[in-house]
């Protein structure tokens, strides 16, 4: 299935599924989005300090398996895709950001381990950041 098609049937409800696997399926972007009538509880500053400073503290996510398979073969893909003279380089540094972009995606959660959702939303997050820059590059 093509990742148009994919998202795509992601946003309407699938009747096999119960609703919090449905949830859990949408596109990140759409899981971000604040409906603007519906209030959010947000936690008090000094709440939110003192959790950040738990989790960074005490949480040192590690790579699963699966995870750590999602972001190899992504980043194979990039090289592959970017090896042209004119095109950005793809280096290790993008790994290595992709990596942590996952570990605080479960630091947040305060899980021990890097899930294969993790190493997906860090990947989507990744095509959307790559889409936005050749989108202003070419205008």
């Amino acid at each position: 299935m093509s990742t148009a098609n994919k998202s795509h049937s992601m946003t309407h409800r699938p009747m096999s599924k119960g609703r919090a696997q449905w949830e859990k399926d949408k596109p990140l972007s759409e899981r971000l989005r604040v409906d603007p009538g519906n209030e959010s509880d947000c936690l008090p500053p000094e709440l939110l300090r003192k959790y950040i400073a738990y989790a960074r503290k005490f949480c040192q996510p590690v790579l699963s398996p699966a995870a750590k398979s999602v972001l190899k073969q992504f980043y194979l893909e990039l090289r592959k895709q970017h090896q042209s003279v004119d095109s950005t380089p793809i280096t290790t540094r993008q790994l290595e950001s992709m990596i942590r972009l996952a570990q605080a995606r479960a630091r947040v959660e305060l899980r021990a381990e890097i899930t294969e959702e993790d190493a997906v939303d860090v990947v989507e997050l990744m095509r959307a950041s790559l889409l936005d820059v050749t989108l202003d590059v070419l205008g």
